[in-house]
């Protein structure tokens, strides 16, 4: 099957409005209780495990993420390190 690709005015189309002064424009993961579901809960290795690092290498751009922040506010995460042992494992 060859692949679509729509012209410039069926983009624009796709596109959704843009605010206008007074329109309400909400940010849906502005936080962490209003983020996606899967950012709210740890199912990754243990942070800074080999298996972690392998998956996310800069770590300085993963403490920025709302995986980190979200581990930080439950705990998992103490100092930028490690301390959720009663973390299950996914085995």
């Amino acid at each position: 099957m060859p692949l679509y690709i729509p012209d410039a005015e069926e983009v624009e189309a796709m596109r959704p409005p843009k605010p206008t002064r007074g329109m309400l424009v909400v940010s849906m993961d502005a936080d962490i209780n209003s983020s996606d579901w899967a950012k709210r809960t740890w199912d990754l290795p243990p942070y800074k495990s080999p298996e972690f690092m392998a998956m996310f290498p800069d770590l300085d751009a993963f403490r920025h993420t709302k995986h980190y922040q979200n581990a930080v506010e439950q705990g998992l995460i103490l100092d930028d390190e490690w301390v959720a042992d009663h973390v299950e494992s996914a085995e």
